[in-house]
């Protein structure tokens, strides 16, 4: 019963879509081979900001972060691996239709994606 029982775990560990890792407080996901940011210091900033923040950020001994996309953002938007969520709109680093003033902004709360001014203030979450 123990080996059937390892066996089964293994199996669901090793083909899940999103592993944590509370350890360095990140999100893995393990189909589109990417690593989210999920600790409790998401902060909120401007646009420009936050395409600066994530650029600098060295974390989970890494260092390579990025803003997401908004089409990877609005992936993960259900996923319940994460810990850490505001109910306040992230940032994507996505600019609407090329502007200089908009850009695309996703709410974890209700799933809307909407534009923003990109001076105006929204949480971030880095992907690697």
């Amino acid at each position: 019963m123990r080996v059937v029982f390892l066996i089964l775990f293994s199996f669901n560990f090793i083909y899940a879509d999103y592993i944590r890792d509370n350890a360095k407080e990140v999100v893995i996901d393990t189909k589109k081979n990417l690593m989210w940011q999920d600790n409790k210091t998401a902060q909120e900033m401007n646009w420009y900001d936050a395409i600066k923040y994530c650029t600098e950020l060295n974390f989970a001994s890494f260092n390579d972060w990025r803003l997401p996309k908004v089409d990877e953002l609005n992936a993960i938007v259900d996923v319940a691996t994460f810990k850490n969520i505001n109910s306040s709109y992230y940032w994507t680093s996505t600019s609407y239709r090329g502007s200089d003033i908009f850009a695309w902004h996703l709410s974890f709360e209700n799933r809307y994606v909407n534009i923003n001014i990109k001076k105006d203030k929204d949480s971030v979450r880095c992907v690697r």
